[in-house]
């Protein structure tokens, strides 16, 4: 573990990887407390690499139409990831952080590793 400074920022490194550096890391959410507990630590690699956030949520469609009523629509899903993806960007673009956003459907686990696969070097 070391230190890097940017401006007046401190950045606490756990784990370099020497040969490489990262320019594109995904972070992938569902807008869960669990997802948001780790996007400090998105930002703080971000910014020791001077690197962008790409973040990433996934419509599950498995969820579409389920609910008392089938309450819960693709649509509704939808606007529940315009939400979070929203949210999380204005968080990450406060820190100065450059940030893209992306909306995908599917299934998670074949999403964020397609998605990463394409645009990131680390999730």
């Amino acid at each position: 573990m070391f230190w890097l400074q940017k401006g007046q920022k401190r950045f606490r490194v756990v784990a370099v990887c020497r040969d490489r550096m990262y320019d594109e890391i995904l972070f992938p959410t569902d807008g869960s407390d669990a997802a948001n507990a780790t996007l400090a630590h998105a930002i703080e690699i971000a910014a020791a690499f001077d690197a962008r956030i790409h973040v990433l949520f996934v419509v599950n469609e498995t969820y579409a139409n389920i609910g008392a009523s089938g309450s819960t629509t693709l649509n509704s899903l939808r606007e529940t990831g315009k939400t979070v993806l929203a949210e999380t960007e204005e968080t990450i673009s406060d820190e100065g952080i450059s940030v893209t956003t992306a909306l995908r459907e599917g299934d998670p686990y074949t999403e964020i590793v397609e998605y990463s696969n394409e645009f990131c070097d680390m999730i």
